[in-house]
């Protein structure tokens, strides 16, 4: 699975279900498609509990250079050929 979930056609749908039936729904998105006020609003209609926004870089530069920057670390055997482990990161949401 993968891809941005704000482009789904049933997403609004999705989300209103998920809270009839008592859950918090939170999207994990890039945040871009949340610019539109009335698009942001219809979330909330929809009982959205909360949106974690996933930022990468900004610039060319972050899409071509897979190191971390100054201040970054990379999760644990990223670079080995090994598969991914299980890691924690700083994150932020705020619900409204």
């Amino acid at each position: 699975m993968g891809g941005e979930p704000t482009l789904h056609p049933r997403i609004l749908d999705i989300t209103a279900h998920a809270a009839s039936i008592g859950l918090r729904p939170t999207v994990i998105t890039h945040g871009m498609h949340l610019a539109k006020p009335e698009r942001a609003a219809a979330f909330a209609q929809a009982g959205i509990h909360d949106f974690l926004v996933s930022v990468h870089g900004t610039g060319e530069t972050a899409h071509r250079d897979p190191r971390p920057g100054p201040g970054q670390r990379r999760p644990p055997g990223a670079g080995t050929g090994q598969p991914p482990r299980a890691w924690a990161s700083r994150s932020g949401s705020t619900s409204r």
